[in-house]
Order: C-alpha cells, then sequence, then structure tokens
C-alpha cells in the first residue's frame, strides 16, 4: 500500500498513405466539380501519462491520459481508468472505464469487468464482460469508407491451466455489433457496416523462460 508509478510516454510516427479524393467547387465550371486530393503523408504525434498505485493491500488503481495528433484532424484526447481487486486469495475482479473525444463530433465510450477464480494450484476459471460506443469514423472526405455510429458488446468465459512456468487458456464467446445506418455520402459502403453476430474462440499459450 502506497506504491505508486508514475509513467510518461511520446511518441511519433509517419505513415506513407494513397490519399483520398473529394469533390470541390469548379471555379472554371459550376457543373462540374473539381477532384482534390487529401495528404498522402500522416505523421501522428501522441504522449500519455499514467499513474498507478496500489490503494490497500487488496486494491490497485491505474489511470491513463492520452493525447494523439494526426495530420488534417483535431486532436484526440482519451482517458481510461482500470481497477484490480483481490476479493479472496482465490477471487480476482478487474475493472476498466474509458473515453475519448475529437473535433468536431467523435465521442466514444468503452468499459469490462472480469472476474477470475483460482480453483487450485493449477486451474483458473473467468469471465468478461465488455461492451464499446462511439458516435463514427472521423470522416475528412466526402465519398468515404468511415463507419457509422457503433454499439458492441462481448461476453465470454475461459479456463487456464497452469504448471510452473507454462499457461494454457481456452476460451470461448459471443461479440454483437450494431451499427446505425450510414450517412449519405457512404451508401455505397453501406454492406460493410451491417449488425453482425460473432462467435469467438479462443486459445492461448504463455511460457516463460
Amino acid at each position: 500500500p502506497g506504491t505508486a508509478r508514475l509513467t510518461a510516454k511520446l511518441s511519433f510516427s509517419r505513415d506513407d498513405i494513397v490519399p483520398a479524393w473529394s469533390a470541390v467547387p469548379n471555379p472554371d465550371n459550376f457543373f462540374i466539380p473539381e477532384a482534390q486530393a487529401t495528404p498522402d503523408v500522416l505523421d501522428t504525434y501522441q504522449a500519455s501519462v499514467t499513474w498507478e498505485a496500489a490503494l490497500n493491500p487488496r486494491l490497485k488503481s491505474q489511470v491513463t491520459f492520452r493525447y494523439s495528433d494526426i495530420t488534417a484532424r483535431s486532436p484526440r484526447y482519451q482517458l481510461r481508468n482500470q481497477w484490480a481487486w483481490a476479493i479472496t486469495s482465490q477471487l480476482t475482479a478487474r475493472a476498466h472505464i474509458g473515453g475519448a473525444i475529437e473535433l468536431p463530433d467523435f465521442e466514444a465510450l468503452y468499459g469490462g469487468l472480469a472476474l477470475d477464480y483460482q480453483l487450485n494450484s493449477h486451474w483458473s476459471i473467468s469471465a468478461a464482460a465488455r461492451f464499446y460506443r462511439d458516435t463514427g469514423e472521423v470522416v475528412s472526405a466526402g465519398f468515404n469508407t468511415a463507419a457509422p455510429s457503433l454499439d458492441s458488446y462481448e461476453l465470454s468465459a475461459s479456463v487456464a491451466w497452469s504448471n510452473g512456468p507454462t499457461t494454457l487458456r481456452l476460451g470461448a464467446g459471443i461479440y454483437d455489433t450494431d451499427y446505425d445506418e450510414p450517412d449519405e455520402d457512404n451508401q455505397f459502403f453501406a454492406n460493410l457496416y451491417q449488425d453482425r453476430d460473432y462467435f469467438l474462440g479462443r486459445f492461448a499459450l504463455s511460457h516463460s523462460f
């Protein structure tokens, strides 16, 4: 208890991309718009600060703030809070909630809860639920593939076997996506954003040397 850690990160990346095209007014011909390309190089600047602290012998909290700035877009601000609570020596609860905003109209909210139960020295089981909601991808051109607003959730369960440095985990779950109706600029891509239900299967192997 009382132990804390502060982490700060800075990063920069540059991507060469295929430009998109949008129609803009043509000064020489009002009836035939002119095609204008968006940038073909994207620079991304990111900075984050994370504060992690043990609040008491059973509870740990982590708060992360992230700032990102991409060429031709407004800055995006993200805030996330995570918790880990050792309810008993066998049962642990983990929770997180977070959100992001980007002008002019992007907002996102997400969260989740997971429970882990240690059956014995080798076997454990877990159950988890997550949700995500946003107002749709940022649109920087007229004709585009930007996704409309999205609501989604996931429910899953898993069982794990551990022996020394080796852990095997097998899990299954469902994942549901619910898209809003695409706007008039991307009706051509409407089939990309049909509501879909997925069945998830996961197998994981980890080994520490």
